[in-house]
């Protein structure tokens, strides 16, 4: 399934109906959906226009094409994810050791978590 647009307001999209008339979830993973209202918020908030996000996230797909990547949704949401990344990088928003830090915050928030508890970090564990 391909992403839905951007313009597009992240809170309307929770499913869309197919052909028969069903309605079916719009994103195959939570993930997927989280990083396309993270997109959508942070231009609502004017962190990028769409000119800036459209040229970094084409430009990730160039490069997947390049490689030889699918276009699953999978591979297509983690080009997102790779072309936010890098967008936030160039203008300043975050670095990358602020989002490693957060990754490794995560992990160790997630090995000590019994399974089935919510996931927390806590402003201790993101410093």
């Amino acid at each position: 399934m391909s992403p839905r647009d951007p313009n597009q307001d992240a809170g309307e999209i929770e499913s869309h109906v197919d052909s028969t008339g069903e309605s079916e979830p719009v994103f195959e993973e939570p993930w997927q959906a989280q990083i396309f209202a993270i997109v959508v918020e942070l231009h609502k908030r004017g962190a990028f226009s769409w000119k800036e996000w459209s040229e970094a996230l084409g430009a990730e797909k160039q490069k997947a094409a390049k490689a030889g990547v699918g276009e699953s949704g999978g591979d297509d949401y983690r080009l997102w994810l790779t072309a936010l990344e890098k967008l936030l990088d160039r203008k300043g928003i975050t670095q990358k050791s602020e989002r490693t830090g957060r990754e490794d915050a995560w992990r160790q928030a997630a090995r000590s978590t019994p399974h089935g508890e919510p996931i927390e970090l806590t402003p201790q564990s993101t410093k």
